[in-house]
This record gives C-alpha cells, structure tokens and sequence, in this order.
C-alpha cells in the first residue's frame, strides 16, 4: 500500500514541477514578449508618430526631448501608489503623470535633429 502511495506522489510532484517550470520559463515570458511588443509596435505607428509630432513645432536634440517631457511629466515617486500606468503617449501626456516608462513612451515619435556623419 505504502509503495502505491508512494508512486502517486512522485507522479504528482513530477506533473507539478513540469507545470510551474513550463510557467515559468515558457508561458511567462511569451506574456510579457507580447504585451511589450504591443507597446513598441503601437509607439512605431504612423499614427501615433503623427500625433507626437503634431506636439513639437521644431525638431529637438535628445536633452531638449528629455527637457520637454520633464515639464509636462510630474514623476510619481517609487514610494508612493501609481495606478494610471499609461503606454500611449496621448494618455500618458493627459495624466501628467509617470514614471521612467511613461516618459519612455511618451519621448517615442518625437522629431529628432539628424545628425550629419563628418568627414
């Protein structure tokens, strides 16, 4: 009887180890593969580069995108609650609010000076 129960639970515990280390290392990081690259591919549309664009009257250098978006932007301290975690740059610009990514998201589209290759 002892050695049945025995096979049943190693049965068991194998069929559970499988299952979170399929979890863990497959099904995971497929989720956040698909939800991030959602966010780029909507950050790269035409559309939203559109409306980015439409904010700025010149183009800008990195410092002066990153001057942009730290007036608009009241950083939420990592200390505090933060529920209106927006990945669309018009969202994100409506809050006010952010953190590190949202002003990530918020800089994507942003007319950039081209900078001419010397020599």
């Amino acid at each position: 009887m002892h050695v049945r129960v025995n096979k049943l639970y190693l049965i068991l515990m194998v069929v559970l180890v499988v299952t979170v280390v399929f979890i863990i290392f497959v099904w995971l990081p497929q989720l956040f593969e698909n939800y991030h690259l959602g966010i780029i591919r909507k950050c790269n549309s035409t559309e939203t580069k559109t409306v980015v664009r439409s904010w700025f009257d010149s183009d800008y250098n990195f410092t002066e995108i990153y001057e942009w978006v730290h007036k608009k932007l009241e950083f939420v301290p990592f200390n505090e609650t933060f529920t209106d975690r927006h990945t669309d740059p018009s969202e994100i610009l409506e809050s006010g609010k952010g953190r590190c990514r949202q002003a990530t998201y918020a800089k994507c589209g942003a007319p950039k000076e081209k900078h001419q290759k010397k020599g």
